[in-house]
């Protein structure tokens, strides 16, 4: 369950991504608290 909130979360930060400079590229390399976050779970 919480691996969806965490896909959620980063699908939420790339659609911001997009919206605020439409950099498809940025967000993985934006949030290195994904994988940190993963690694916990």
């Amino acid at each position: 369950m919480r691996r969806t909130g965490l896909m959620a979360l980063a699908f939420s930060l790339l659609l911001a991504t997009a919206a605020c400079g439409g950099e498809e590229e940025a967000p993985e390399d934006t949030p290195p608290e994904n994988p940190d976050v993963d690694e916990e779970v």
